[in-house]
């Protein structure tokens, strides 16, 4: 693999890296605006995509120390390109995954994108989060605002591949594990390196299936649903943005992970419409057996009865 490295300003142990596959090199122009007015500390950024480096954009601003090109396909979505760099990079202690999500599948995949980000890259600065970890060593893991998940409900058709991540990672998987788990849904979150060191497992970018546009069951779907477990059983929690920032600081961790249980899946569901609502929050077997359908039939019925 070719890494490219454009440095800025050398600065050692650096502590945070950025790291962004853009597959959309129009939605990364904005995600670097947004990385320069939301981010006032000094970082590293990691670009992993398939297109030519000159024609994605830096940030502007004086707080980017380093950045490194790796040149990726498209092979695993963001997943397979994420762990390459993930691999790689060294000489930092909390990260940040991001990827130029358009979910084309979906009418509000856009919209599903910007909500994560402005509350991984708040209005009042991504620093508070960054500082918010810092105060709280054993947070491993920030997902976005109302995703964190429960890995029962949301399983899908990913129960095989997940057993077989798992397995790859050293991750021990029962039922009752399983049943208490939570994914950060999207794929972006703020995480501690040493939470996630498994995922550098060199085996695991062999693992990915080809692509055919699978909407989900896919390798990098599986993967999507182990942060977090891996995280906790590594002796960190997983916890979302709003739920860090709106604990106070004599708030334990503990009260931080209640509060990100409880929120649920608000935030995505307010995205939905009221019959998907009504179906996640009333019939969760009904939304189990819409996973198995195959992939074409559940985009049949998003865009003629969902509209997404």
């Amino acid at each position: 693999m070719n890494v490219q490295h454009l440095p800025q300003r050398n600065d050692a142990d650096l502590p945070i890296a950025v790291f962004v596959h853009v597959h959309y090199p129009d939605v990364w122009a904005q995600m670097a605006e947004l990385l320069s007015a939301r981010l006032d500390t000094p970082f590293r950024l990691v670009l992993t995509s398939p297109h030519e480096p000159q024609s994605l954009t830096a940030p502007r601003t004086p707080h980017l120390r380093d950045l490194t090109m790796l040149p990726t396909d498209n092979h695993g979505r963001d997943m397979r390109p994420f762990l390459q760099a993930f691999r790689v990079t060294q000489g930092y202690e909390i990260g940040l995954k991001l990827h130029t999500k358009r979910s084309p599948h979906r009418s509000d995949g856009s919209a599903w994108r910007d909500a994560m980000l402005e509350t991984l890259l708040p209005p009042e600065g991504a620093d508070i989060i960054v500082a918010a970890m810092g105060r709280r060593p054993p947070v491993g893991l920030v997902a976005p605002t109302g995703l964190l998940l429960p890995l029962s409900g949301w399983m899908g058709r990913n129960g095989r591949g997940v057993a077989c991540a798992a397995t790859a990672l050293g991750v021990p998987l029962r039922d009752a594990a399983i049943k208490d788990a939570v994914f950060p849904a999207g794929s972006m979150f703020w995480f501690r390196r040493e939470a996630i060191a498994p995922f550098a497992a060199p085996q695991l970018a062999d693992m990915f299936e080809p692509e055919r546009r699978q909407y989900d069951g896919t390798f990098a779907h599986a993967l999507e649903r182990l942060f977090a477990i891996v995280a906790e059983q590594r002796g960190y929690a997983a916890v979302t943005a709003g739920a860090l920032l709106a604990a106070g600081d004599a708030a334990d961790v503990e009260d931080v992970v209640r509060r990100s249980r409880s929120e649920r899946a608000d935030a995505l569901l307010r995205s939905r419409s009221p019959l998907v609502r009504l179906v996640e929050e009333r019939m969760p077997s009904l939304l189990r057996a819409y996973w198995h359908l195959p992939d074409g039939v559940k985009l049949m019925i998003r865009r003629r009865l969902l509209g997404g």
